[in-house]
């Protein structure tokens, strides 16, 4: 319907420097909106929606991931669903796009009041990009303002507090982003993927049996990994670095869940693609 492809135009607009003929190009959208036109999605318009769908997932929206940059998660809620972006920062400044995530809401989690559905958006796209994320800073962009303190206030209601001890185990600021600069992000919110994936916050931690030779490698490649030193000197110097510990000499990241504490493997920039395959070519990895 109209309100539909205002919608999508509004979340287009967010990626319209990469394009220079973007209101020649979605004249078929725009025309469709104007008052003395009917709703009549034709030829025209499934072409336009098909270009849009090839535009979003190509080179220059789409990078591929550079751990040297800025990466921003952008997570936002609707009564239907979430939406979620992994976006990183080019030298100009400019937003790309490494991966976009959405689900539907349960039937149980369309009720709950906005807030948790907002949090709720947090912690699965933090869980969606961990592999990209799980090592580094990044900045997490709600247009929730109150979710800005959900690290930071003494005492939250139960279900906020797991949510929140979840996210402890993960180095963040939470940036709040007005509405209408969240545009993009929203209408993943509000037309997400239908399959519908009841979530547990274990569900991140993918517990992987590796070989005592990768163990072995890993420990070598941190030995040589500039972010590794980094983290375990500033241990041994006894300095205040959150959830990191070293054990047999590996660097580890400690991630907080409500049923306790694991131990996610630090690793090396250098062996991060070996390990991404390992996973998914793994039968239980999905």
């Amino acid at each position: 319907d109209k309100t539909g492809v205002r919608s999508l135009l509004g979340a287009l607009s967010f990626y319209n420097k990469f394009y220079y003929n973007f209101s020649v190009d979605m004249k078929a959208f725009y025309d469709l909106l104007k008052t003395e036109n009917d709703f009549k999605w034709s030829k025209n318009e499934i072409e336009t929606f098909n270009k849009v769908k090839r535009w979003l997932t190509s080179k220059p929206i789409l990078s591929h991931f550079h751990a040297d940059r800025t990466h921003i998660v952008a997570a936002d809620a609707s009564k239907h669903g979430i939406g979620a972006i992994l976006y990183e920062v080019d030298e100009n400044n400019l937003r790309h796009v490494l991966e976009y995530a959405s689900r539907l809401f349960t039937t149980g989690e369309q009720n709950l009041p906005a807030h948790l559905q907002e949090a709720k958006g947090l912690v699965f796209a933090v869980k969606k990009f961990h592999y990209r994320i799980a090592n580094s800073y990044f900045l997490l962009e709600t247009d929730h303002c109150g979710l800005c303190y959900i690290m930071t206030k003494k005492e939250l209601p139960p279900p906020m507090a797991r949510l929140a001890m979840f996210l402890q185990g993960y180095d963040f600021d939470i940036v709040y982003k007005s509405g209408r600069k969240h545009l993009d992000v929203d209408y993943l919110s509000r037309n997400p993927l239908e399959t519908i994936k009841e979530e547990n916050e274990e569900d991140v931690m993918f517990m992987y049996s590796i070989s005592d030779s990768l163990q072995y490698n890993i420990k070598k490649e941190q030995q040589k990994d500039n972010y590794c030193n980094d983290v375990k000197n500033k241990i041994q110097r006894g300095a205040d670095v959150r959830n990191f510990e070293i054990k047999d000499g590996i660097l580890y990241r400690l991630v907080r869940t409500s049923t306790g504490v694991n131990y996610a493997l630090v690793i090396p920039e250098i062996k991060r693609n070996e390990i991404l395959r390992l996973c998914h070519d793994d039968p239980l990895a999905g």
